[in-house]
């Protein structure tokens, strides 16, 4: 019983502290070169979650054994020529892998 209480009063405890509802969004182009930049080990783990959901969209013909890595260096370096997409949502980074892997 003792347990189910303490257990209880720090799942209370938890749900009253507050987020921030931007903290860990990825609205823009930018915001996604921001994670996939950083030096945060979490922020850039942020940035290989978001490799990942684009490999499971599955739209882009993506070579074989490509790493999330890979992937992720073909949109820094796509997002840093294209600095007038950084405000653009950040579901136009799939054309960062359409222009690098187009399909046949």
């Amino acid at each position: 019983m003792r347990k189910l209480l303490l257990s209880t009063a720090l799942a209370a405890a938890y749900c009253t502290i507050p987020v921030h509802a931007n903290a860990n969004k990825i609205d823009t182009v930018q915001d996604l070169l921001q994670v996939c930049t950083s030096d945060n080990d979490v922020e850039f783990g942020k940035c290989f979650g978001y490799m990942a959901g684009v490999v499971d969209f599955n739209v882009v013909c993506f070579p074989r054994h490509m790493t999330y890595g890979q992937l992720a260096t073909v949109f820094v370096t796509w997002a840093q020529r294209n600095p007038q997409k950084w405000n653009e949502d950040s579901s136009h980074s799939i054309q960062a892998f359409t222009e690098a892997w187009p399909c046949k």
